[in-house]
């Protein structure tokens, strides 16, 4: 069983997949998507949390929004294959965003910066 999560800081966006069962590692991660692919370092927090190394960069989310399916890899292991077609895929990246930006919105007040 898989989460796929994403993650924004400052308003750049990453990827995070949390598993029932410990990730055979990697470090080259991949997503696929019907508009394009891309690249990323993955990172492991502990042996059942994978995420991006870095946030993506613009190419990538462009890519990411106009996505209809996405399947994430690691070192050429398959790790997901999502069907995103008619969810609001693209206005929950662009809230994520918002939301790690500090913007209010349908998700309450925003993020604020550590102190």
């Amino acid at each position: 069983h898989l989460k796929l999560q994403f993650i924004a800081e400052g308003g750049r966006i990453g990827i995070a997949i949390l598993s029932d069962a410990p990730f055979a590692g990697g470090r080259r991660g991949r997503v696929e998507t019907d508009a394009g692919g891309f690249d990323f370092i993955a990172n492991y927090g502990g042996r059942n949390y994978l995420t991006s190394d870095e946030p993506f960069d613009g190419a990538a989310v462009i890519v990411l929004r106009r996505a209809k399916w996405l399947r994430v890899s690691a070192d050429r292991r398959q790790l997901l294959d999502v069907d995103v077609t008619d969810t609001g895929f693209a206005e929950m990246l662009d809230s994520v965003a918002a939301c790690s930006r500090g913007a209010s919105g349908w998700w309450g007040k925003g993020a604020k910066p550590p102190t």
